[in-house]
């Protein structure tokens, strides 16, 4: 197969964290969201609660992956869903299509206690997104680079590899 161009394009967005929106609510209705291509919504942000073994919706927004990075915290382990078109720019042809990405972030001040827990609860979180293509487990938000999470994508496609990515 031969391999498209990999490219990489995101909205801008201030580094200042956005106020979140969606917490406290349904995760299987952020999803739905997430999935309607009607709606704005491009990412998914959930973790478990302090002292309790309860899976939270912490957030949802709209300003892709910039904005997603900027509400990652260094003493949580937080499990995001992130919606990516996968655009096909050819004479023949063109189109977008949908690609879910499942980003485990383990902060560098969690303790090892809460890191052995990953695992288990990273199977339990993926349960609420079926359909998800590709995960990654990132442990700085810095590792979020549009330009490598692009080349995974790329490698997993298969033959029909799109032009580029769109990251929201």
């Amino acid at each position: 197969a031969a391999s498209a161009p990999v490219a990489a394009s995101a909205s801008s967005s201030s580094s200042a964290a956005a106020p979140l929106s969606g917490g406290g609510g349904s995760i299987a209705d952020a999803w739905h969201d997430l999935q309607d291509r009607h709606t704005p919504t491009n990412w998914i942000l959930t973790g478990f609660q302090e002292r309790k073994n309860e899976l939270e919706l912490i957030g949802t927004g709209t300003q892709g992956i910039r904005e997603l990075k900027s509400h990652l915290c260094a003493d949580r382990v937080l499990f995001a869903a992130l919606q990516v078109f996968a655009v096909d720019d050819r004479s023949s042809e063109s189109g977008r299509r949908d690609k879910f990405l499942f980003l485990t972030f383990i902060g560098s001040k969690v303790s090892v206690m809460k890191k052995a827990r990953v695992s288990v609860q990273r199977n339990q979180v993926l349960k609420n997104f079926p359909g998800v293509q590709i995960s990654f487990d990132v442990g700085d938000p810095d590792d979020l680079d549009l330009q490598a999470l692009a080349r995974k994508l790329m490698n997993s496609c298969g033959a029909h590899k799109p032009t580029f990515f769109a990251f929201g």
